[in-house]
């Protein structure tokens, strides 16, 4: 804001010369007389003049503070402003150029004429701080990010005087490159970001994370990538990055890896009952042997299974590769050569070794299955799958209709299903 014979409005401001009654001036550094209507309301102005190349002429009152705002923004300005009610106040002229007040996280760089020899402080959420300024330029670190517009003060100068004007705040901070996250329990994850000052990486600054009710800090890397890994149960979260007071949000899905039929009838009369539960991930390269029987021709049908569905596998046998694709169903048609065929014999069946990207099975994975108000230890097999024993004790003192929940566990993750006596 500058301060032109008593009247304050929203500029940035450079350079001012001022011209006081009868071309009076003050002593000392100051350029102007001072004047009787300081801050007085009511008074007739107009601002004239060009801004940003186009003519301008306002007519004006101040306000009860005495002030007149000039909602042009930031630019370069040459004005005049000449008092309409008394011949006593005379007309001052101005020029504007663009000054940026920059704020990264706390460090807040003020932009001033290069010749100001005089003090600088800005004010910034009410607080004034002092601002060493070398070439037209000084930084300092406050608090807290500013709430509102900065005021910069110039004071006991040479040339300038003493003149005040407040800037709005520029933060040349961007993030991006930031995506959901979807991902299985227990699959390796992370979140990334990358932070942009005056649209080039930086690097060396640490970011804020949030997710699940937890902050983490992470720096950021030489091409400005900030990245936080996550450990999060099953279950959908918002995760946000911020870094001076810009924030970004995104969602992350981790998906259940436990998996049972949801409602499994028990009949009290039976001796037990057994439930499957199955504990698969995230897909990874993994092997398995797969058997054949050849029926004399060297295209031969082979069923893979349901994990290998929709992908293309490698096979080897006899110390040949062969890919091949795999349907929908699990099925799939490896063509061997007709040198190995020829050396196989019709109706025996063979072993290959099969290599695909399928769901983790969690082998030796230790379950707590929890039922009944008891907890009960199973293990999954070599296939990932567990099997949870129901006897006829366990569910004898239970009413015939009765809908009962239980749970199982596996590290951080849990699933709930139900049993149905009959």
């Amino acid at each position: 804001m500058g301060w032109f014979n008593g009247l304050k409005f929203d500029v940035n401001i450079t350079n001012v010369t001022y011209w006081g009654a009868n071309g009076v001036e003050n002593t000392g550094n100051s350029t102007i007389v001072p004047v009787m209507s300081y801050r007085e309301a009511g008074q007739n102005v107009t601002l004239a003049g060009v801004v940003n190349g186009m003519p301008v002429n306002v007519s004006a009152v101040t306000n009860a503070e005495g002030k007149i705002v000039l909602d042009v923004g930031s630019g370069d300005y040459w004005l005049s402003v000449i008092h309409d009610d008394d011949s006593y106040y005379s007309s001052a002229k101005a020029v504007f150029t663009n000054m940026k007040i920059i704020v990264i996280e706390n460090n807040v760089t003020v932009n001033v004429p290069s010749d100001v020899t005089g003090n600088v402080s800005i004010i910034v959420n009410n607080v004034t701080y002092p601002v060493s300024i070398v070439n037209g330029t000084g930084s300092i670190k406050v608090p807290s990010m500013p709430s509102g517009p900065v005021e910069v003060v110039i004071s006991n100068d040479s040339k300038y005087g003493n003149i005040s004007y407040e800037v709005t705040p520029f933060v040349p901070v961007s993030i991006d490159s930031n995506k959901n996250v979807n991902v299985f329990y227990l699959e390796p994850a992370s979140y990334s970001v990358c932070v942009l000052v005056d649209k080039k990486p930086v690097s060396g600054i640490k970011v804020k994370f949030t997710v699940a009710g937890k902050t983490y800090y992470a720096p950021t890397n030489a091409k400005g990538i900030a990245t936080v890994k996550l450990s999060l149960a099953p279950g959908k979260y918002t995760i946000t990055a911020s870094y001076s007071g810009k924030t970004v949000k995104n969602s992350v899905t981790v998906k259940q890896i436990i998996s049972a039929k949801k409602t499994t009838n028990v009949k009290k009369s039976k001796k037990q009952t057994f439930i499957t539960i199955t504990v698969k991930g995230h897909k990874v390269k993994q092997s398995v042997n797969v058997k054949f029987t050849y029926k004399g021709k060297n295209k031969i049908a082979v069923s893979f299974g349901k994990d290998m569905k929709k992908q293309k596998v490698t096979v080897k046998f006899k110390g040949k590769k062969y890919y091949v694709k795999v349907n929908a169903k699990g099925k799939g048609t490896l063509k061997l050569t007709k040198k190995v065929a020829k050396k196989l014999k019709k109706g025996k069946k063979y072993t290959t070794k099969v290599t695909y990207k399928g769901p983790k099975l969690y082998k030796k994975a230790k379950l707590t299955v929890k039922f009944n108000g008891k907890k009960y230890s199973v293990k999954t097999n070599a296939y990932g799958i567990a099997k949870f024993k129901v006897t006829k004790n366990m569910v004898k003192k239970l009413k015939k209709g009765k809908t009962l929940g239980y749970t199982i566990t596996y590290k951080k993750a849990t699933l709930k299903r139900f049993v149905k006596i009959k």
